[in-house]
């Protein structure tokens, strides 16, 4: 795929442009406030209680994990000072580094990253799955040892995975969390929480005792250097009212910009426009109960769609989108065409006779979607078409996003839902392969694949294991996937030090006005 990993092509410094407060590159350069006009509200500011990158971006000013991956892949120390791996590859040992402060002023301590590490085991998919009978060991007040029953091939991408990070946070805030997520928002990152306004703002504030880890910047690896006093996150819904406030100046950054766009965008010499790889969206199946449990329909709804229209509809020009229906991009590790034959291949009569083997009575097919996400809602259009073309009953149930994150939780609400995917390093870290996420994954053979890839005796036996998953994922359909896609985002005037992580989406506490 286009771009993805390419050294310097994502996660470049880029000689960007604003003034803090929204310059639109009048040269006025303060740090005061960086001003970001953002699509989509987080249903939460916890990290570990969503997977919704609204949450991750913003959430990842404040928080900080052990490690984090770097742009080859190479998972790097963050809150850790090192890492090793025993011989035998059960014992992952974190020597943690020294004079870490918190937001509320308190020392971060072995005693913080062992309660941390739990949370993130019991609150998060990949913790649940994979780490469920691991033990987290205070060996003394420097070093935290994850001990596992056998080794994990895949144990450091699943520690490090940015999707959801291994957030440390003060035990004590820990211990008084509700069920619902931390209410005390106290991390050891760049930016502290100042409010969260609903529907209004995310207001983040420099943390003036903030220790960095060392190293260059590379992807969210490396050294963080806050430059701005305030980070604004605007929550702007319409990306034309973006639009405008990025000419105008009254923003420094914008998200999620239509691709129709980026014509007008680039025709402003005030305003740089990127087109960054940031993975896949698709149709995630309600697999617990009603008429998309039953396998013949997830594979009849795969028949109908017409992905080619899909992707165009949501991304213009395929100069934004890989027609790929493959878990990995083309040139990744774990790629293969394997279980491809029915990806992006219509076929009424194969539709007709799986609805007949499914018992399909015209009951309804419910999409659950967003105007927040363009490409979220443009794609749902042409997919209600091409299932109503093929006798399929489909209608759309357009909400806001927050409201679609809450209603995908309950499976009496829906059949199908449209959501985006991250690009990951290894294809286990897809949470649409969890059996508690929303769809609701349930499959031996799938988990039998993810087991294979998890404990590989090596990078052969890890690649065999992959292709046997993509094979499980096509035969069971827990998703349909359209293709690779870009997103859209635009800047301002004179900034430096932005970037964008395919893995993990907008980085920006190393942002400043350039010289």
């Amino acid at each position: 795929m286009k771009k993805l990993f390419a050294t310097g092509a994502v996660a470049l410094v880029l000689s960007l442009a604003a003034c803090g407060g929204g310059s639109g590159g009048s040269g006025s350069v303060d740090t005061e406030t960086l001003d970001i006009a953002w699509n989509a509200q987080p249903p939460t500011l916890d990290p570990l209680m969503t997977t919704a990158t609204s949450t991750r971006d913003i959430a990842r000013n404040v928080w900080e994990p052990l490690v984090a991956p770097d742009e080859n892949g190479e998972m790097q120390p963050v809150l850790a000072e090192s890492y090793t791996v025993s011989e035998d590859g059960k014992t992952v040992s974190f020597v943690l580094r020294e004079g870490v402060t918190f937001h509320n002023g308190d020392p971060m301590t072995a005693d913080d990253v062992v309660a941390s590490v739990q949370r993130w085991i019991e609150k998060t998919g990949s913790g649940s799955q994979y780490f469920a009978d691991a033990t987290v060991e205070k060996v003394d007040e420097t070093t935290v040892n994850i001990v596992l029953p056998e080794a994990m091939y895949t144990a450091l991408d699943l520690i490090g995975d940015p999707s959801q990070i291994m957030a440390v946070m003060p035990k004590s805030v820990i211990d008084a969390a509700p069920t619902e997520g931390v209410s005390e928002y106290v991390g050891t990152g760049p930016y502290s929480v100042v409010e969260w306004a609903t529907d209004q703002h995310v207001h983040l504030e420099k943390f003036a005792e903030y220790t960095s880890p060392e190293g260059d910047p590379s992807f969210t690896a490396g050294a963080k250097t806050p430059v701005f006093e305030n980070i604004m996150f605007h929550f702007v819904t319409d990306p034309s009212t973006r639009l405008s406030g990025m000419q105008s100046g009254e923003y420094d950054i914008a998200n999620e910009m239509n691709f129709d766009m980026k014509a007008q965008l680039d025709g402003d010499p005030n305003l740089v426009t990127e087109a960054d790889v940031v993975g896949f969206n698709g149709v995630i199946f309600n697999k617990k109960e009603g008429v998309m449990s039953d396998v013949n329909m997830r594979q009849a709804v795969l028949s109908s769609l017409d992905m080619t229209s899909i992707l165009q509809a949501s991304f213009a020009d395929p100069e934004f989108f890989t027609e790929n229906g493959a878990l990995m991009a083309e040139g990744q590790p774990y790629y293969t065409d394997a279980g491809l034959e029915n990806w992006n291949n219509p076929d009424p009569e194969r539709v007709k006779q799986l609805l007949a083997e499914a018992g399909y009575n015209n009951e309804p097919v419910r999409i659950l979607t967003t105007r927040e996400y363009a490409d979220h809602y443009n794609a749902a259009v042409v997919v209600e078409q091409n299932l109503k073309a093929n006798g399929i009953n489909a209608s759309l149930e357009v909400y806001d996003w927050p409201t679609v994150l809450s209603t995908r939780t309950d499976s009496t609400a829906y059949e199908i839902f449209i959501t985006g995917f991250s690009t990951v390093t290894v294809p286990t870290n897809y949470v649409f392969f969890g059996p508690e996420w929303p769809g609701w994954t349930n499959d031996p053979a799938i988990t039998q694949a993810l087991d294979d890839i998890t404990y590989a005796a090596d990078e052969a036996a890890a690649t065999a294991a992959g292709e046997e998953l993509q094979t499980a994922f096509y035969e069971y359909l827990p998703i349909a996937k359209f293709g690779d896609n870009d997103t859209l985002t635009t800047y301002s005037g004179d900034l430096t030090g932005y970037s964008f992580d395919p893995t993990a989406g907008i980085v920006v506490y190393n942002t400043a006005p350039a010289e």
